[in-house]
């Protein structure tokens, strides 16, 4: 007898950090899949979303936003919902907008946060799971240059938050051991972003770094390189990857660079010892240039611990495992 296939449907604004899980499920013979795809935070085709949602057998919410709320509040008995919280979702008022009794289970990319909400909403563990955001470990498996291990890298320095200043102040420890070494920091810059540019504190700090740069002797060694879809190729000449924000959910960048054989260096915003392996989160700047220069002297140690970090994300973030825990989840649910 044919089993009878399932009904999904993926509902959110933005669906960049979902768009491989999606297409693993268009593949899996065992579902049907459509996309109810939001224009912003709460504007949607309500037509549109209502003539999906009485087709929908499972509805996963991307994002912890209106879209979240909406479907909680229409969805129906006999179907299943599943909302995909991540950090940006803390600081609205759309968990608390919830109809918790019409969610099956809240999904969170992080640990700190899964803690953080649970105790916010008096979430029941019952309707709580961990699953990370998805990486395509086989599209960053590229050759590394040479020399890349003098080649520090930083993705996105939009808004302040991410502390390119502490990236900056980095290639300075570190220009005290080896001239050689360079910062490349990758993202749009904070102009393109008119709510930050017209923010005067965002834009006094950025004028500020700008002049710093510019004036000090390691003008040269720092390239800020535009953003685009080529990071896998990007990463290809980078050794170390860098995230020194005072904020994150889990820092895809991170785990982008692990999967590209880039060691990780983490200045330790809030849990991300729950995340990643306790030896790249250290305490300051200056611990970080001696750790980088470590591996740099020593090609032995450098090329070990580069496919030590590619082990490890393809053992915790792969596509593969990471559609597996979905696929598990919808079904025992």
């Amino acid at each position: 007898m044919t089993q009878k296939k399932l009904n999904l449907l993926f509902a959110g604004q933005d669906l960049k950090f979902m768009k491989e899980i999606i297409h693993f499920f268009k593949e899996d013979s065992q579902f049907i899949v459509e996309v109810d795809e939001w224009s912003g935070h709460t504007r949607h085709d309500e037509g549109k979303s209502r003539k999906l949602l009485k087709w929908a057998d499972i509805i996963i919410a991307e994002w912890c936003l209106g879209n979240a709320v909406w479907y909680s509040k229409h969805k129906q008995p006999h179907q299943k919902l599943f909302i995909r919280f991540h950090r940006h979702e803390m600081n609205t008022t759309y968990p608390e907008q919830l109809h918790l009794r019409n969610v099956d289970k809240i999904v969170f990319i992080a640990p700190a946060i899964k803690s953080l909400i649970e105790s916010r909403l008096a979430l029941p563990k019952e309707k709580s799971i961990l699953i990370y955001n998805a990486v395509p470990v086989k599209k960053f498996n590229l050759q590394k240059q040479p020399n890349a291990n003098y080649q520090i890298g930083m993705i996105g320095y939009s808004p302040k938050l991410k502390r390119p200043d502490r990236a900056f102040a980095l290639l300075n420890e570190l220009k005290k051991y080896d001239e050689r070494y360079r910062l490349h920091i990758k993202g749009a810059h904070p102009s393109t972003y008119p709510w930050l540019w017209r923010n005067p504190s965002e834009r006094q700090y950025y004028d500020q770094l700008f002049h710093e740069i510019k004036s000090s002797g390691h003008n040269d060694s720092l390239l800020f390189e535009q953003w685009g879809t080529d990071i896998p190729e990007w990463l290809q000449k980078i050794g170390f990857i860098l995230s020194v924000s005072d904020i994150e959910g889990s820092h895809q960048a991170v785990a982008e660079g692990m999967a590209s054989g880039s060691i990780p260096f983490i200045t330790g915003w809030k849990g991300s010892e729950e995340i990643y392996p306790q030896k790249f989160i250290k305490s300051s700047l200056e611990e970080m240039a001696a750790g980088i220069n470590d591996y740099t002297k020593n090609s032995q140690l450098y090329f070990d611990e580069q496919r030590a970090v590619k082990e490890f994300c393809e053992n915790n973030f792969d596509l593969a495992v990471i559609y597996t825990k979905w696929r598990e989840l919808i079904s025992s649910n």
